[in-house]
């Protein structure tokens, strides 16, 4: 909603991340590196404390649901819709949340 630090090219957001979109799109699901920071933003830091981790991306979808201006860019894929952002972000998550495994 408020942007990024850096974003890549126009060239690259309007071929190789509206493609990459597009794919994961038609997949129904994401594939990135999550080791990858977003350029420019500062690290982010190791939350232990999963309540809390839990509790920010519940406030992080309510501000999103919310949202009823404008939406900036996305650093890879360029303007997005606020839908087109909702999936973007709901396979991003989805793909964060596959490094943990619970057992049976």
């Amino acid at each position: 909603m408020s942007g990024f630090p850096q974003s890549k090219s126009q060239l690259f957001q309007s071929t190789v991340g509206a493609a990459a979109l597009e794919v994961f799109s038609l997949r129904g699901r994401m594939t990135h590196d999550l080791s990858e920071p977003i350029p420019g933003a500062p690290p982010l830091a190791v939350e232990s404390d999963l309540a809390a981790a839990l509790q920010r991306v519940r406030l992080s979808i309510a501000n999103f649901r919310a949202w009823r201006n404008p939406f900036q860019p996305h650093f890879a894929y360029g303007a997005l819709s606020k839908s087109e952002y909702e999936l973007a972000h709901a396979m991003h998550l989805a793909n964060h949340l596959s490094q943990f495994h619970v057992a049976d």
